[in-house]
């Protein structure tokens, strides 16, 4: 009996009944099984590259466990994935998201991890276009969410790794929520050496001041060679109380490269970086803030063991204030050639450093070269080891052309 004749005949209650099976229902989810996937341990890289492109909504199982022998590409589609364990045994990338057309690509609740030794990208998402008239249509748009539950790193502890964890290229609008990346350990110890050349963001830009609106969560990064690699030219990058840990270097900014220019807003707060090298790295900022966050060394690797060590530095940088932080040297090491400084100024204008406060330091503020103009350094206090004089100095030369300085009462 067709639909149309038990609605017409009236029955109340009876009829809808009746009318109810047949009506079809489009199915709204569907998970990488229904594409093929078996989640037993087969090579699932086609079936998982078929449900990312068909456009669907795709919710797995958390505990859903693909294996992929190959990368895994998809072009111009967006993507709202949610669950699943994507296991890469390859040496190569794991997922990319390509874009030449403003499009969302949504992760959430789920791992993208390697069994290589340190090679390819674990997760890249990028904008193909190339002329600025193209990259313009993305500049108010939501490109990217990553949710708090992803994962991006190796099998285990010491077992596989990416080469880059993540990889944003000239993407404009991005939520990032508390994810975890993490290299892997070598050596023993808790605190083992990363791999050398592993990063865990790497974010890259082109056409001007793409990309734009990228916001990092409280997300961990640990055990990678650089935390946060940022190169071309961007504006609006925040990260808001992330954690960067047994790393080299945590975050290098320059927006100067390739003949780059000097591009506004980089907020950093509330963080924690444990570096054995350089805390954090800006060039080519304006207007930028970076406070509330814990710079200290990291003390448990031999290699570096002799490495002069700075928890900020600052070159070409216009309209920064650096205000609140935090920067713990520590000092059982051998005497370096350079000796460790919380902050080093080099071309520096127009910017304030206030009320920080540092512990175990070989040095106080360092500055190279007499082009900072304008800039206030005040009420800040340091503790110094091998000068015991600097404790409540602001500079290692207060006379240093372009630098006002002050002290605490």
């Amino acid at each position: 009996m067709r639909r149309r004749e038990v609605l017409s005949r009236g029955g109340g209650a009876l009829a809808l009944s009746l009318a109810a099976p047949v009506l079809l229902r489009a199915q709204e989810t569907w998970s990488f099984r229904d594409f093929g996937a078996k989640a037993d341990g087969s090579n699932d890289a086609a079936a998982i590259e078929a449900a990312l492109t068909s456009g669907e909504t795709l919710i797995n199982s958390r505990s859903d466990r693909y294996i992929c022998e190959e990368p895994v590409s998809v072009r111009d589609t967006p993507v709202t994935l949610r669950g699943g364990r994507i296991e890469f045994r390859g040496s190569g990338d794991g997922l990319s998201f390509s874009y030449g057309k403003p499009a969302t690509c949504d992760l959430d609740d789920m791992e993208i991890l390697s069994a290589g030794e340190g090679g390819g990208t674990g997760l890249t998402i990028a904008t193909t276009a190339e002329r600025q008239i193209e990259l313009d249509q993305f500049r108010y748009t939501r490109m990217v969410r990553l949710g708090g539950g992803m994962v991006l790193g190796g099998l285990g502890r010491s077992r596989g790794g990416w080469a880059r964890a993540l990889h944003l290229d000239t993407v404009n609008g991005a939520d990032i929520g508390p994810i975890s990346i993490h290299g892997p350990a070598e050596g023993g110890g808790k605190d083992a050496r990363w791999r050398d050349g592993s990063i865990g963001i790497a974010i890259t830009g082109r056409g001007g001041a793409s990309p734009t609106a990228l916001d990092f969560g409280a997300m961990q990064i640990r055990n990678v060679e650089t935390g946060v690699l940022a190169q071309g030219g961007m504006e609006g990058v925040a990260f808001r109380g992330p954690a960067i840990v047994n790393v080299r270097d945590g975050v290098m900014a320059d927006w100067l490269q390739d003949g780059g220019r000097v591009n506004p807003r980089f907020i950093f707060e509330g963080g924690h970086i444990n570096a054995a090298q350089t805390g954090m790295s800006l060039r080519g900022v304006a207007e930028s803030h970076v406070s509330g966050t814990l710079f200290y060394r990291f003390v448990n690797v031999e290699q570096e063991g002799d490495a002069d060590w700075r928890g900020l530095a600052l070159n070409t940088c216009d309209r920064v204030m650096i205000m609140a932080n935090l920067f713990n040297g520590w000092g059982d090491r051998p005497s370096a050639t350079t000796p460790s400084a919380p902050i080093r100024l080099e071309r520096l204008k127009r910017s304030l450093i206030a009320n920080n406060r540092g512990y175990n330091l070989d040095s106080a503020i360092q500055v190279r070269g007499d082009q900072n103009r304008d800039v206030s350094v005040i009420d800040n206090i340091w503790e110094g080891l091998t000068d015991p004089s600097t404790g409540q100095g602001q500079t290692t030369s207060d006379g240093a052309p372009g630098i006002r300085t002050g002290w605490s009462s």
